[in-house]
């Protein structure tokens, strides 16, 4: 039996946890294990729990979802943190991100694509809707004065790497990249490892980042 995504919601709002539990309750590959109504409280449950992907609000008392996540990937670097929320302006995407998010979705999202969020981070993926994308290329493409410039090792990529490195930078997952190029999602994944090694990047979530500021391939 394939093992299930452990779910943990954090939310204030009591409807909104109710309303994901019943999203989450209509699949199979995942389940609801605990939740939350603020950061803190988030903080002290996780720990208790056997959890793969927690799904964070940002606007919360006590403790918003951006502290908790800075928390949360200091103290426990294998979950997978995917944000819903209301926000929708380019600093509050690019602080998540930046602090560790794997993925980032609106509250006014359909079922089909949290679904999908979820199972994409919960593989290790980023996931970023290509409106979100956009916000996130626009913050990043005007970085503040003094903010250290990509590393400069694209040219160390062979032609496979840099055609696997632009489908990512298209928003495509590892299924989607491993059907387009007719190989497998773990040779996918291998190729990836790769090209975070040579580019210098530890996490998955800083190679996106760096793929969304490179031009389109042949432009």
């Amino acid at each position: 039996m394939t093992k299930k995504l452990r779910i943990f919601i954090v939310d204030d709002h009591p409807l909104m946890r109710i309303a994901l539990k019943e999203v989450i309750a209509t699949t199979r590959d995942m389940c609801v294990v605990g939740e939350a109504a603020h950061g803190a409280e988030a903080l002290r449950l996780i720990p208790q729990f056997q959890v793969d992907v927690v799904i964070m609000d940002l606007f919360m008392p006590q403790m918003d979802g951006l502290e908790a996540i800075q928390i949360l990937k200091k103290t426990h670097p294998e979950l997978a943190i995917l944000v819903l929320s209301s926000a929708t302006d380019e600093a509050k995407i690019s602080q998540a991100v930046r602090w560790g998010a794997a993925g980032y979705l609106t509250k006014g999202s359909q079922r089909d694509d949290l679904i999908q969020a979820i199972r994409s981070v919960g593989m290790g993926e980023v996931f970023l809707p290509p409106d979100i994308a956009k916000k996130l290329l626009h913050t990043i493409s005007h970085p503040p004065t003094g903010q250290n410039a990509p590393p400069q090792q694209f040219d160390r990529l062979t032609p496979r790497q840099q055609e696997i490195f632009y489908l990512l930078r298209q928003g495509q997952s590892d299924q989607e990249i491993a059907n387009h190029l007719h190989i497998s999602p773990s040779t996918v994944r291998g190729h990836l490892r790769i090209v975070m090694q040579k580019l210098g990047f530890s996490k998955r979530r800083e190679l996106v980042v760096y793929a969304l500021q490179q031009p389109n391939r042949g432009s």
